[in-house]
């Protein structure tokens, strides 16, 4: 049985007005968009290793009680679908060209694509019990930012018996 507590918890994750990340002033709203980030894009290295982490809408929580701690004790710029509404708007509603990136890590360019922070968040993914990646595989511009240009599937950096969580690797400019 549910107590009201469960109850109005659950209206409140459903109806998207709870955060996916802790409300402790780490975490910046980004105006127009339905991303929060932590601290500043100044933070984050130039040029960066970029990575996508991917959630089924019904597991958004349970990804980000796994991932934005390791994320935060190392120090890892990054940046968070804020909301359960704006997870399903990233999954197939107005923003479905961004589906598959629930969280965007940008780590040093220097570090290995496979490595041991990488490593441990997909180890974690896979053995949880309420986590599963997006059905939808994140895609890239090829070129144009424009949503009607010509898009790729990015490549998976790990697999698991849940399927791939972890996308991209690649060096950018973070603001890309």
């Amino acid at each position: 049985m549910c107590s009201i507590n469960c109850l109005l918890t659950h209206k409140l994750v459903r109806s998207g007005e709870m955060w996916f990340y802790p409300l402790d002033g780490d975490y910046i709203p980004i105006p127009g968009t339905i991303y929060a980030v932590y601290f500043e894009i100044q933070n984050a290295p130039n040029p960066c290793r970029k990575y996508h982490i991917s959630s089924a809408t019904t597991c958004g929580q349970a990804v980000a009680d796994i991932v934005l701690p390791i994320l935060r004790a190392e120090n890892i710029y990054h940046k968070i679908v804020r909301d359960w509404s704006s997870l399903l708007e990233q999954t197939d509603g107005d923003f479905s060209d961004q589906a598959g990136k629930f969280i965007t890590a940008y780590m040093d360019q220097a570090v290995e694509i496979r490595n041991r922070v990488m490593w441990r968040i997909n180890a974690e993914l896979q053995n949880a019990e309420r986590t599963m990646p997006c059905p939808k595989l994140p895609t890239m511009r090829n070129g144009g930012s424009r949503p009607e240009d010509t898009r790729r599937y990015e490549l998976p950096i790990f697999g698991g018996p849940k399927g791939p969580f972890i996308f991209g690797g690649f060096e950018c400019d973070p603001r890309d």
